[in-house]
């Protein structure tokens, strides 16, 4: 893995200031590992932290965690098994997949990709032409009314 400073010089700014989608982007490099993003920067771990706590008002383990579920919101969209989005975001398994998606949404992936699926083909739409927020705010809104 390359670091982003061959110079040596401390990189906070540089943390502090790179797009989201940079910051995405090298998290998969990393394989949304929050130490080796860090050490990527050119910055220590604890310094990662009070920079995404700052900019993210979370800390860069549960910035992971987030872009790592938005991203399976995409690939279950595609019509990706658990198995293949679990291989495709670098978790350990599906298990641990699965455990990760509903801390963020609440829910097992295969509770939202049936649910989702359900009232698209009710629709007639393709689950792809949806977008994720209307995807996830018709969901929501459903668990509401049972």
């Amino acid at each position: 893995m390359r670091r982003l400073s061959k110079s040596g010089r401390n990189m906070r700014g540089f943390l502090a200031k790179v797009s989201e989608k940079d910051l995405e982007h090298i998290a998969k490099e990393t394989e949304y590992q929050s130490a080796i993003i860090a050490k990527t920067c050119g910055v220590r771990l604890r310094q990662s932290q009070r920079i995404f706590l700052r900019r993210f008002k979370m800390s860069p383990t549960e910035w992971c965690r987030h872009l790592r579920a938005r991203l399976a919101l995409l690939l279950i969209r595609q019509g990706l098994s658990s198995r293949e989005i679990a291989k495709e975001l670098h978790f350990a398994n599906t298990s641990h997949f699965c455990h990760e998606f509903k801390k963020v949404h609440g829910v097992l992936p295969r509770v939202f990709r049936a649910s989702t699926c359900t009232r698209a083909r009710r629709r007639g739409i393709a689950l792809s032409n949806i977008p994720i927020s209307r995807l996830l705010e018709d969901f929501f809104h459903s668990l509401t009314l049972s």
